[in-house]
């Protein structure tokens, strides 16, 4: 078995290497309340409309597509397509249900009965597919304490071909291999949202030809993301010895939600990964450690995982959007 400082040393050259492929999980600076206030002095916030009452907390967005599929002319896109914030996959909203109920045996029956599907099961929360028009009737559901869209983690590279190599050596990494520390009883895992030829670089001796690769869809597309496929060849070229697990979240169009990639990285966990490298952002969640994903990190960095997450990509760029008060509190 490899030991911690081979694991460290190799840890440490995949970070500096992968950081050229990688879209960022974003890291939230505070920012003084004098200058937020400075910045919205004379700003005119767009009056929120009436919200219909239910018993637990739901997204408007949420709403607005369940309002918008009950138009008689409304036709559900086949594809996967984000509307509003919201995932939707063939029409179905990926979305993220907070259970009251200890045992919610019931509450997953309802959503079964409503056409939903259930993909994952984290910390009291059920992340599912449903079709909008159950929006209403779930959050009005005694075990349903919160009804909100799923996050979407993304990648932004659309690369041609899987020759990203060129960096290995600014690495120096061959003094580690020459030095014997070259991954050999490793498990590395890249957690990803597209594996597109892979098959090519395993023909072509790039990538090794035990490599696993297994996908975590709610359902079928046409793989055309390579990113993951270029940070596993990064990965093979820092660890050639390394064993790796490729996780798709995802169809493999380079989007996933929070469902898939809990869903990837629980395999990678089971198949005994030691090291998970997962190259994805997205904005849709807190940005201060509380989220769902942030804390299943945690977990499993206590469990002696260690997570190689790339941040930086997008630290001189803006986003914005209309405030709404998603949870109806004022």
């Amino acid at each position: 078995m490899a030991s911690e400082r081979s694991m460290k040393s190799l840890a440490v050259a995949i970070c500096a290497a992968l950081v050229t492929v990688s879209a960022p999980l974003h890291a939230q600076v505070p920012v003084p309340d004098s200058v937020v206030a400075k910045a919205l002095a004379g700003v005119a916030v767009p009056g929120a409309k009436s919200l219909p009452k239910t018993h637990a907390p739901v997204s408007p967005a949420l709403l607005d597509i369940a309002e918008e599929s009950a138009a008689k002319d409304w036709r559900p896109d086949p594809g996967r397509t984000v509307s509003k914030g919201v995932l939707l996959d063939a029409g179905l909203a990926h979305v993220r249900i907070e259970v009251s109920a200890s045992n919610p045996s019931a509450l997953r029956d309802r959503i079964a009965a409503l056409g939903g599907h259930i993909d994952a099961e984290h910390e009291g929360a059920l992340y599912a597919r449903i079709p909008p028009r159950a929006v209403a009737e779930l959050a009005n559901d005694r075990q349903v304490k919160s009804l909100v869209p799923q996050g979407v983690y993304d990648s932004t590279a659309r690369l041609n071909t899987g020759e990203v190599g060129e960096g290995i050596a600014m690495t120096r990494v061959r003094a580690l291999h020459e030095a014997g520390l070259s991954g050999r009883g490793i498990k590395i895992g890249v957690l990803d949202v597209g594996f597109a030829g892979v098959d090519d670089l395993v023909r072509r001796g790039e990538l090794p030809e035990s490599v696993t690769l297994k996908g975590f869809s709610a359902r079928e597309g046409r793989m055309t993301s390579v990113h993951g496929t270029a940070c596993a060849e990064i990965i093979h070229d820092m660890a050639p010895e390394a064993t790796l697990l490729l996780a798709q979240a995802g169809p493999g169009d380079g989007r996933a939600s929070d469902g898939e990639i809990i869903a990837a990285a629980r395999w990678l966990k089971s198949q005994g990964a030691s090291i998970i490298s997962a190259s994805v952002g997205g904005i849709a969640s807190a940005q201060d450690g509380s989220a769902d994903l942030d804390r299943m990190v945690d977990a499993m960095t206590a469990d002696g995982i260690l997570w190689v997450i790339a941040a930086g990509n997008e630290g001189e760029i803006h986003w914005g959007a209309r405030v709404r008060d998603a949870n109806r509190n004022g």
